[in-house]
């Protein structure tokens, strides 16, 4: 009879991975706050772990048909793949042990493996040719010994560690070491021979993790997951655990006076659970025959298809010989039998969607010796072998990978850029027009994130009442669907419907990400009939931007060049958020003309968490002289004819940095530029909430409202910061 445990992988691989790999997250912030230790006393039963989570990444292509190795789920287009494959080394064995080692990987799209589980077969066999008969004294693979292996006990450290850590304690080191990289990398590594011939790892960090057994079969069977050819893609966007079974038998052995021929049966599984739901499996199987001569004495090993061959089922393909008589029945009587490899691949599909339980319990019939699935899809899809020995070991490897402990990394800083920029558009007698945009970069130039919105403020200059009046003073944005693009708008590019005006500057903010400040600079184009300049991208036109696209781009170009941008560095998710707030500032108008006065308050902050990490904020102080007939004749900034600029870009033009332009509010007797103290009051809000920003409490001093912050005014910064808080706690509230 067949003792089989049911393994558990050890808690001690999580902190080896915590201490040795550090291995970092990709996509996810989950932590479930789980503990792990190191057993140090033999435990009654096999080692176990707290399940913890398992880091996924997003797949993108279709599975392979049958015949493949294995089933998955349907894949997602909008994730990438991962891989499931499953690899065998065959050892040396002996006329009293059979050893092989199996190992089982989970590939990312660059082929990095992300997940990785190993074990290792040791059959133990006595072949008694004076009784006529095979007994087998172990068929519990090393990881299933646990403890019971005695590797801690009676070893002997082969580089000086104090202490020898017990076989599955070093194998879990061993898969913790290998993730990050790629199969070409395992094969490649470092190796030293010992002086009892032992073939171990020179890798310091895989040494220090305490992995000193024999490793050249780990490494082999890793490399061979890597590169199965029936392996099997699935996706997923949840946490996943990865779990091996196997599970060995007697298979017919027999002795005489003559000799014996040792035969076994080797079930094995590889599978990736979700919740403890399948959703890709390999299953394969070994069928080794160990001969013997009338001396006792080892002959051969082989799998029955030949002296030397060595090779799985899965592996034999076609050379199994099942696909068509007389090597095997028509179990269902269709008038065909598949190939042993396209059964198995037709089982590990027909599980994806079941718990380990629910294969165990798959209901089976006796048909030609062979006890069958009943199931009528998987008998459809040509499955007759028989599957007991099939769904016990999937069922095994479901268990494991419940138990099994897929570390969640330590998530890594990323530096960003956080910069803003202004576009001044054409303004009229009647309207101001500006577009600001504020981006984040990564460390190669590229666009993160990225936020629009246009300025639009309406005004009626009135010389015979002598008095300007402001209409609107929202952005497009804050006008939301009351700017009436969608109601009143007319379709460019012959689209059935018109987006909103934030709709289609939102689809602008997607399709820049990804792409640097040239790639948007060097936009394609296009002319339409009424003079407006769209763009001729096919993926924008798609998603139904169609709006007047040259300020936006220029905008956003020039945030991505920003000179004064900030830098700012998380390990977090974040969001980007832009604010914009205007109101007449000292407007006038007589018989003789009217000056039209605003001021525009500009903010970009990134928040996590709603709390700020990076801040930017801004002013434009635009002038719109109108003449003595009602008609528009310039726009500036109050500093000189034509002059277009923010008070940052001013910089020292701004006039702030001395009296007699500026009070010294703080009396220090130093006026610090407009763009320096702007910068200082930027600094000064990180680490806070928008709402804690707009409560900071001011002081009338000369007729300006400055921080009372003592850190704030030490920095220099005592201009008035009414509008610049209020427009700060705007940009964190619409941070998405």
């Amino acid at each position: 009879m067949k003792n089989k445990k049911v393994l558990i992988i050890a808690v001690a691989a999580v902190l080896v991975l915590a201490i040795v790999l550090g291995v970092v997250l990709l996509g996810g912030k989950k932590d479930d706050g789980t503990t792990t230790t190191t057993p140090t006393t033999k435990p009654s039963t096999t080692p176990s772990t707290t399940p913890s989570t398992t880091p996924t990444t997003q797949p993108t292509t279709q599975p392979t048909t049958q015949p493949t190795g294995g089933g998955s789920v349907d894949p997602d287009p909008e994730l990438d793949p991962y891989t499931l494959g499953m690899g065998v080394v065959f050892g040396e064995s002996t006329n009293a042990q059979y050893n092989a080692t199996v190992a089982t990987v989970v590939l990312d799209v660059d082929g990095k493996i992300v997940a990785c589980r190993v074990d290792a077969i040791q059959n133990k066999f006595t072949a008694s040719l004076d009784d006529e008969e095979v007994t087998f004294s172990g068929l519990l693979t090393k990881k299933e010994l646990g403890f019971d292996y005695h590797m801690a006990a009676w070893g002997t450290s082969l580089v000086g560690n104090e202490t020898v850590k017990e076989w599955f304690e070093q194998a879990e080191a061993f898969e913790l070491w290998v993730v990050g990289k790629t199969a070409e990398e395992v094969a490649n590594m470092s190796l030293q021979e010992m002086s009892n011939g032992y073939i171990i790892s020179a890798d310091d960090d895989l040494l220090a993790a305490g992995c000193t057994i024999s490793i050249e079969d780990l490494r082999d069977a890793v490399v061979a997951a890597c590169n199965d050819e029936q392996s099997t893609e699935f996706t997923t966007s949840e946490e996943f655990a990865l779990g091996l079974g196997a599970n060995s038998e007697d298979n017919g052995s027999s002795a005489t006076e003559d000799g014996a021929t040792v035969k076994m049966n080797v079930d094995l599984a590889a599978v990736v659970t979700v919740d403890g739901e399948i959703v890709a499996c390999l299953n394969d199987a070994i069928q080794p025959q160990i001969t013997i001569d009338e001396d006792g004495e080892f002959v051969e090993v082989s799998v029955g298809k030949g002296a030397g061959v060595l090779k799985t089922k899965r592996e034999l393909k076609e050379d199994y010989g099942m696909g068509g008589k007389p090597y095997s029945p028509d179990n269902d009587g269709d008038g065909r039998v598949l190939e042993w490899y396209v059964q198995s691949a037709a089982f590990s599909a027909h599980v994806v969607g079941m718990t380990g339980a629910e294969v165990l319990a798959m209901e089976t019939t006796l048909v030609n010796d062979h006890y069958i699935s009943t199931d009528a899809d998987l008998i459809s899809a040509g499955c007759t072998i028989q599957i007991t020995g099939i769904k016990a070991v999937v069922a095994e490897a479901a268990t494991n990978a419940t138990g099994t402990v897929l570390p969640t990394p330590d998530p890594v800083e990323e530096t960003y850029t956080l910069g803003m920029g202004v576009v001044f558009g054409e303004s009229t007698n009647a309207q101001y027009n500006a577009t600001v945009a504020t981006v984040v970069l990564d460390v190669d130039g590229k666009i993160v994130a990225c936020r629009v919105d246009a300025i639009q403020n309406k005004f009626t200059a009135s010389l015979d009442d002598e008095e300007v009046t402001f209409s609107g003073l929202l952005t497009k944005k804050e006008l939301g669907f009351d700017y009436h693009m969608a109601a009143w708008g007319t379709s460019l590019v012959g689209n059935e419907t018109v987006k909103e005006w934030f709709e289609q500057a939102e689809a602008f903010e997607l399709w820049v990400v990804g792409k640097t400040a040239e790639e948007v600079a060097n936009m394609s184009l296009q002319e339409m009939s009424n003079g407006y300049i769209i763009s001729a991208d096919d993926d924008l036109l798609a998603a139904g931007c169609t709006i007047s696209i040259e300020d936006l781009r220029d905008a956003v170009v020039a945030a991505c060049n920003d000179e004064q941008s900030t830098e700012f560095t998380t390990s977090e998710e974040f969001a980007l958020g832009l604010g914009a707030n205007s109101e007449d500032n000292g407007s006038s108008a007589t018989e003789d003309g009217a000056t039209v006065k605003m001021n525009v308050d500009l903010a970009a902050v990134v928040t996590v968490d709603g709390e700020i990490v990076a801040c930017l904020n801004d002013a434009i102080q635009p002038q719109i002289t109108i003449d003595e007939d009602g008609e528009f004749v310039e726009v500036s900034v109050g500093k000189g004819a034509g002059v277009l600029k923010t008070k940052r870009e001013l910089k020292e033009d701004y006039g702030m940095g001395g009296k007699p332009y500026s009070p010294d509010n703080d009396g220090d007797g130093r006026v610090l530029e407009w763009y320096v103290q702007s910068a200082a009051f930027s600094a000064h809000v990180v680490g806070m909430t928008g709402a804690e920003v707009l409560a900071m409490e001011t002081t009338l001093v000369n007729d300006h409202y400055i921080s009372t912050d003592a850190d704030l005014i030490s920095a220099g910064c005592t201009i008035q910061i009414t509008g610049i808080k209020a427009v700060v706690a705007e940009a964190a509230t619409n941070a998405r």
